[in-house]
């Protein structure tokens, strides 16, 4: 369901009261297509799991609700989207959002009015969800195409998570997990071909050369990882 019937902080806060582990994945809007890659990979390899662990999982971005609804549709995400343009979760969590005017809403009169929130994973369990148990927060670099790659693969984060639930890993366990597989330019290729297509159309239709180059190095690497934070 789409969830656009109180602000986004409040939206969420009643979730966390009603579950006691929720997932909240920020993507940067409808119009990027690493976000619609990550967001259906959420689907595929994380949302059963999670929920049968109990758990909720929910999308948020800085976008319109028509656009977040939009997003959330043609997509195919059975989870609800959060619209929060006031980036109020965002700014609670610490999340990095890049300023209007260096977004691709620069020009546009109502989106991104305070920003735009990029790219975030955080898991919230215990008593009314309070504790973060998995928190990834991306900074955008020339070398993450501005945020856009390397994430944390979903399927990845899951194993954490149960790991996490049940049974508490010994502090030399909790060490080996963090750091999972990215969601890199190889995954995109392998398995969103006619997106990672598209991408790299565009960026020679506005000759950007550089980020071309940093696409198609990771794609020879051949998968890289992330690290992340663990809170108990």
């Amino acid at each position: 369901r789409q969830l656009t019937t109180m602000s986004a902080l409040a939206a969420f806060e009643t979730e966390q009261k009603r579950n006691n582990l929720v997932a909240l994945v920020f993507y940067r809007g409808y119009w990027c297509p690493f976000c619609q890659g990550y967001l259906k990979t959420i689907e595929k390899d994380f949302v059963e799991g999670f929920e049968a662990l109990g758990g909720k999982v929910l999308a948020v971005t800085s976008e319109s609700a028509e656009l977040a609804a939009k997003a959330k549709d043609e997509w195919k995400t059975s989870f609800g989207h959060l619209s929060d343009p006031k980036n109020t979760i965002a700014k609670k969590y610490g999340v990095f959002i890049t300023p209007k005017e260096k977004t691709p809403y620069k020009d546009h009169p109502s989106e991104y009015p305070t920003g735009m929130a990029q790219p975030a994973f955080i898991v919230f369990s215990g008593q009314d969800s309070s504790k973060q148990i998995f928190n990834w927060r991306i900074v955008p670099s020339k070398m993450n195409l501005g945020g856009a790659k390397d994430r944390p693969l979903p399927g990845d984060v899951l194993k954490l998570v149960e790991a996490r639930v049940s049974g508490k890993p010994s502090e030399a366990e909790d060490a080996k997990l963090n750091t999972v597989r990215a969601y890199d330019m190889a995954y995109f290729k392998d398995n969103f071909q006619p997106l990672h297509d598209a991408v790299l159309g565009y960026y020679d239709s506005i000759n950007d050369g550089e980020s071309k180059k940093i696409a198609e190095t990771d794609i020879k690497k051949g998968g890289s990882t992330v690290k992340i934070s663990l809170r108990k």
